[in-house]
């Protein structure tokens, strides 16, 4: 119970964050990801905090973590994978499971009360970063959910 209130008051506001910026953090919880649910995980992730405000970077962990979290409750997976990419036109961010995967379509369709926020809010913060949450699984095939974000030239978000 005193490991489990520890890491929720960690997550809440993660001062890694503000101690070593947002790919350490990533990382982080990636490594107490694969301790809690004992999933394999591989990751691939640029260095992009330059890129972030604050506010910013909290917002797209919450999604990672919302998506992990998701993961280790419900998709019964055994390996996962986590990409940051950056490219001329912005930062691609994405989760991918082999786990059994859902009907997203059926989801989307679910009352609100019987599915939970954790897909809504995470399209409500790509939103906020003027980005895009792509989501695609198929039943016994897993996920991958992708959060795309423009960022100009010259410019942070």
């Amino acid at each position: 119970l005193i490991d489990n209130v520890d890491r929720l008051s960690r997550d809440l506001s993660p001062s890694i964050l503000d101690d070593f910026g947002f790919t350490p953090a990533l990382r982080r919880l990636i490594d107490n990801f694969i301790k809690n649910y004992h999933v394999k995980a591989a990751s691939d992730i640029v260095d992009v905090d330059h890129l972030f405000p604050r506010d910013s970077q909290i917002m797209v962990y919450r999604i990672f973590q919302e998506a992990l979290t998701n993961i280790g409750k419900h998709a019964q997976a055994k390996n996962v994978s986590v990409k940051v990419r950056k490219d001329d036109h912005g930062i691609s961010f994405s989760v991918e499971d082999d786990g059994k995967g859902f009907d997203v379509k059926l989801a989307a369709m679910t009352e609100a009360s019987e599915r939970g926020l954790g897909l809504a809010t995470m399209d409500e913060r790509a939103r906020m970063l003027g980005g895009s949450l792509d989501l695609r699984s198929e039943e016994g095939k897993g996920t991958r959910i992708t959060l795309s974000i423009p960022v100009k030239k010259g410019e942070s978000l």
